[in-house]
């Protein structure tokens, strides 16, 4: 079954005013520099190429949502907080031991 989307109209700044009122962002500009992509982590528009964000085998334009520096910046706080996890480790608490 085929759903359809309500027409919408690209207004200034990037927004995207649906029919009913409704205001999202665009995914993909084109500007003088040509087409940018949208990253949905950080909000910012870059060059929509492998130099910005990863390929990925799926999507339109096959490139990954995240841009490279929020890959990078998300990668390293679980790298982070795995290693504190290993060398901190929560014991749990001993009850009717003892001393």
């Amino acid at each position: 079954m085929r759903v359809l989307r309500p027409k919408a109209t690209q207004g200034d700044s990037g927004l995207l005013l649906r029919s009913g009122g409704e205001m999202t962002r665009l995914q993909t500009i084109t500007t003088e520099l040509g087409l940018e992509k949208r990253c949905t982590k950080c909000g910012e528009y870059y060059p929509a190429d492998t130099e910005f964000f990863y390929h990925q085998n799926r999507g339109p334009l096959y490139l990954h949502s995240w841009c490279r520096a929020c890959c990078s910046e998300d990668r390293n706080d679980r790298y982070h907080n795995r290693r504190v996890s290993i060398t901190n480790p929560v014991l749990p608490a001993t009850v009717g031991v003892a001393s």
